[in-house]
Order: structure tokens, then sequence, then C-alpha cells
């Protein structure tokens, strides 16, 4: 479906583009996934390819806006600065968020290639929105993957306790850490 045919539900009777209309069309059509932050108004923009919340909410809208009505000259014509600043306005409104909800959980650690379940061992290849991720760790997850130049390395230093730095590097990995843990 065009954007051409969407133009009735963009604008008012007169045919002068409507803020709330541009952002409610956004939103239903979900391709872009914006929050806004209540307590400092940080507007941000969710990557279905990496699965983070990035903080450049304000500019990827602006972006999209523009994108959208490039097809409609007349929709075109009529967006200003004003007008960019209601729907920016009018976004803020409708996504006011919580910091809360990107407090990701404590089991959970997002990768390059999906989403790694820390305590039940499991790897799911998509990301999603809810989880809340600010940042992902830039690696691919390949259970079979090994590396035998390290292994060799912390065999030879740490003997039969070379499993332990695989435990301890693990754990600081996780968000919440609700254990004590000592090296001897």
């Amino acid at each position: 479906m065009s954007l051409e045919s969407q133009e009735p539900e963009l604008v008012d009777e007169k045919g002068l583009l409507q803020p709330h209309k541009v952002v409610d069309y956004i939103r239903n059509k979900g391709d872009l996934v914006i929050a806004t932050l209540e307590d400092s108004l940080q507007m941000l923009c969710y990557d279905e390819k990496t699965g983070v919340w990035n903080p450049d909410g304000d500019n990827r809208l602006k972006e999209h806006v523009e994108k959208m009505l490039a097809s409609s000259e007349m929709l075109k014509k009529q967006l200003t600065v004003h007008i960019m600043g209601e729907i920016k306005a009018h976004m803020e409104w409708v996504t006011y968020t919580n910091r809360e909800a990107f407090q990701p959980p404590s089991n959970k650690i997002c990768l390059e290639n999906g989403v790694l379940y820390v305590d039940e061992g499991r790897f799911n290849s998509s990301h999603a929105a809810i989880d809340g991720f600010r940042n992902a760790i830039p690696v691919k997850y390949d259970p079979l993957a090994t590396c035998p130049t390290i292994e060799k390395f912390l065999s030879e230093v740490m003997g039969d306790q070379a499993d332990l730095f695989f435990e301890v590097a693990g754990y600081c990995l996780r968000r919440a850490r609700h254990q004590a843990i000592g090296i001897k």
C-alpha cells in the first residue's frame, strides 16, 4: 500500500498534515519503534537487527518522517520545522516509558545473533524489544566454538583450575550478581 493511498489518514478535512495522525500511522505500521524515557525525555529507537534500544530516536524519527512523506509533494511541502516539532512532541507524549523497562533480565545476554539465556543454557536467535537491552556484546553465539590457543594457555598458567577462569569470566557478564565468589 503506497503512502498516496494513506494521505487521507494523515491530513484533516482541509488537506493539512496532522502531526498526531502521522504518529498514529507510524506506530500502527510498526516499522519504527520508539520509547521516550519519562525522567529525561530521551527518545530511544529499537533496532530489530541488533536487539538494542539506541539513543538516536529523535534523528531516526525525523529521517523516517522525511522518507515517508518524500513520495507526496503535497505532504512534503507541509513538513516544516514547526510540524516536525509537533510530530516529535506527540511521539514523546504517546511513548513515555519508565526507565525500569530498560533493565534487562539478569539471566539474558544480548549477542549479535540473538539472546543467550544464561541460567537455562539456551539460545534464542531472535531479539525482542520487550527485553529492554541498551547494549549488546558484538559476538555471534556458537555453542560448538573452541579456542585451543586460549585453552592451552590457561591450562599452562592455571593447571587444573583453568575451568575456574571461564566460570569467573561468565559470571562477570551477568547483570545482577547474587552470589559472592572468591578465587584462591
